[in-house]
């Protein structure tokens, strides 16, 4: 895991946005107002998302998650956060390094030959889970299997889809009543 200094962060967002912002000119160049304000409103809902995680009270989860696609992943990330708890600290840390484990792991077993994608569903409703949702292929399932069936007495996890082609998991976390806010 990378530690990020305030200003890899800025140069990192900065680039981002200078993206973002010729993108915007370039379909505005050739009248394609429906691309530009596509484009706004993709724009618009990135930065809610970015928002909702940086609110949930897990700076570590959050750091992962905002600047995962800034390093060389085999895989890009998508996110979305559902409800508005707050996590304590010590769930910022179990999640953190579960997401970063079961990340490298998948780094480990892709395919380099088509397009891999992780949708995360962040939920902090009355329960705290994610969400794994994978598109792409896989080399070694048996390596993700392993680590989605291993023992924990904080967490577990569901297995709803697990293929070559691609998984949906949902890590929930246990006794999350009396530990979050």
């Amino acid at each position: 895991m990378k530690e990020w200094n305030t200003v890899d962060i800025l140069r990192h967002s900065r680039h981002d946005w200078l993206n973002k912002i010729q993108l915007i000119k370039g379909y505005m160049s050739i009248g394609n107002l429906q691309r530009v304000e596509e484009i706004i409103d993709k724009i618009v809902q990135d930065s809610e998302m970015e928002a909702r995680v940086s609110n949930i009270n897990a700076p570590k989860f959050a750091t992962l998650v905002l600047t995962y696609n800034w390093n060389s992943n085999p895989i890009g990330l998508t996110y979305t956060v559902t409800g508005d708890k707050k996590l304590t600290e010590e769930m910022d840390s179990k999640i953190s390094e579960i997401f970063f484990h079961f990340t490298t792991i998948l780094h480990k077993v892709v395919s380099f030959e088509g397009e891999n994608w992780l949708h995360l569903q962040i939920e902090t409703t009355n329960r705290f889970c994610l969400s794994f949702h994978f598109t792409g292929m896989i080399t070694d399932v048996s390596k993700v299997q392993e680590f989605i069936t291993k023992e924990d007495n904080d967490y577990s996890f569901t297995v709803q889809l697990l293929e070559e082609n691609g998984f949906h998991v949902i890590l929930t976390m246990k006794h999350t009543d009396s530990s979050y806010g």
